[in-house]
Parts: C-alpha cells; sequence; structure tokens
C-alpha cells in the first residue's frame, strides 16, 4: 500500500503510488479541514496530511492532524484516520480550550467592561456566554 494520499472530489483520501500525480494534486488540494481562532490569540489547525504518519504498517493510516498554535497548550497535536475522526478531534479540542472561559470568569470580564465602558470585544463575549448557558 501507498503512503502518499490525495482528497478526491467528495473529500475522500484515495492513496496513489505514482509520485509526480500524488504532487500535482498536493499542490493545488484545500487541506484545511478546520480552523479556529479564539480570542485573536490561539489557532486551532486541523489538516489533511497526504501522508501517512502511522508507525504500525498494519494500522489505519493517520491522515489528519489537528495543532494547536499560541497559548498554554501551543504545540498540541493529535492525528486521526479519518476526516470524521479529525472533525470531532477538532472540535474536543476547540471546547477543551474555550473552557477557560467559565460563565463566572465572562461576567466577572463583563462587568469591568460595562463599568468602564469598554466596548471592543462585548459582543464576543457575550456570546460566549450565551453559549455557556446554552442559550
Amino acid at each position: 500500500m501507498s503512503d502518499k494520499y490525495i482528497l478526491d472530489k467528495d473529500g475522500k483520501p484515495q492513496h496513489v503510488s505514482d509520485l509526480l500525480e500524488w504532487a500535482r494534486a498536493f499542490e493545488t488540494m484545500d487541506r484545511q479541514i478546520a480552523n479556529t481562532i479564539i480570542d485573536n490569540r490561539v489557532r486551532v489547525s486541523t489538516v489533511f496530511l497526504g501522508i501517512d504518519h502511522a508507525y504500525n504498517p498494519d494500522s489505519d493510516p493517520i491522515l489528519f492532524e489537528t495543532m494547536v498554535f499560541g497559548g498554554k497548550e501551543d504545540g498540541f497535536q493529535d492525528r486521526y484516520s479519518t476526516k470524521e475522526e479529525a472533525i470531532a478531534g477538532h472540535k474536543e479540542v476547540v471546547e477543551r480550550l474555550m473552557g477557560f472561559w467559565t460563565k463566572q470568569r465572562l461576567e466577572t470580564v463583563l462587568e469591568f467592561m460595562y463599568k468602564y465602558k469598554i466596548k471592543p470585544f462585548r459582543s464576543k463575549l457575550s456570546l460566549k456566554l450565551d453559549l455557556i448557558n446554552n442559550k
């Protein structure tokens, strides 16, 4: 089995054995699966790798990766075999990082901002508070 993969028109990984075919496809394909910016400081990115990163040749190929850039978890990464796993993993990482914004912290920040009439990010913080309250 080849260690090189491309995404077909439906976004499904397909193995290829020809290096030139892989390189031509890889040059133009959109490899970004998900990209989330948290508070303008932390980015969570999930991409299609295009090369099998599995160490065990008998295991499923590892073709997707989520990485964190910035913040306390800068450099964190996790890898997946399927696009569905990668999307679920991306969501899990984002939710974990967003856990920093507890209801109490958000309320404290909002009170401070309202008290001192600070307007930037108010709508973002209000939205996060709504999400925490499941509105």
